[in-house]
């Protein structure tokens, strides 16, 4: 959805606009290291037997499909800002023609 608006919007941003999105490679890597960390406790949780049953099939299953909608949203911003970094090189060469 949200690469759906940027691709919706993008030719109305400000520069500032797309200033503030070419910075999302910060937010992306803290989200990427939160996932990392949630599937590490995950994994660590159903390698423990001695807590075999902490934890159920279906909320294992539930935390694995959250965290496959994050990282998908997470790619998006990646495409996201890489596309509002090259916006920002288009602007900066069509002020200096």
């Amino acid at each position: 959805m949200i690469d759906l608006l940027f691709d919706k919007a993008k030719g109305c941003l400000s520069t500032k606009d797309i200033k503030s999105l070419a910075s999302y490679p910060d937010y992306i890597e803290m989200q990427s290291e939160s996932i990392a960390d949630t599937l590490d406790f995950v994994a660590m949780v159903i390698a423990d037997d001695s807590r075999k049953n902490f934890i159920s099939l279906d909320k294992v299953a539930s935390i694995l499909w959250g965290l496959s909608y994050r990282a998908r949203d997470v790619a998006k911003l990646t495409s996201i800002a890489s596309e509002a970094e090259y916006l920002l090189s288009v602007y900066k060469d069509n002020r200096s023609s």
